[in-house]
């Protein structure tokens, strides 16, 4: 059975121009400054990254000792407006990945 949900709908405001927030979204380099765990020993590694309509994201990393890994496929790409992706993050043994569509707009 599905459970269907509600959207989430976040805004933030960062004090940066568009073009500047979209290249820390999507610049292999930039990712990992702010994506995953900021404690001691945490990391972020991209391991793919096809910013195109139909193109593959893939993200690891470690925070506070455990494994994590995001991945999903662009679904929009507008350069700098906006991305939209659909990905999922895997869960613990057993349990069922969590599956995400976010629309980001810059």
């Amino acid at each position: 059975m599905t459970e269907k949900l509600s959207p989430v709908h976040v805004t933030r405001v960062i004090p940066a121009s568009r073009e500047e927030v979209f290249r820390a979204f999507t610049d292999p380099e930039a990712i990992p400054l702010w994506l995953g765990g900021q404690s001691e020993g945490d990391t972020t590694r991209v391991v793919e990254l096809d910013l195109r309509e139909g193109g593959r994201y893939a993200f690891q990393g470690t925070m506070k000792g455990k494994t994590w890994e995001i991945h999903g496929m662009y679904r929009e790409v507008a350069i700098p407006e906006s991305s939209c992706t659909r990905g999922s993050i895997p869960r613990r043994a057993g349990q069922r990945r969590a599956r995400a569509s976010s629309r980001l707009s810059f």
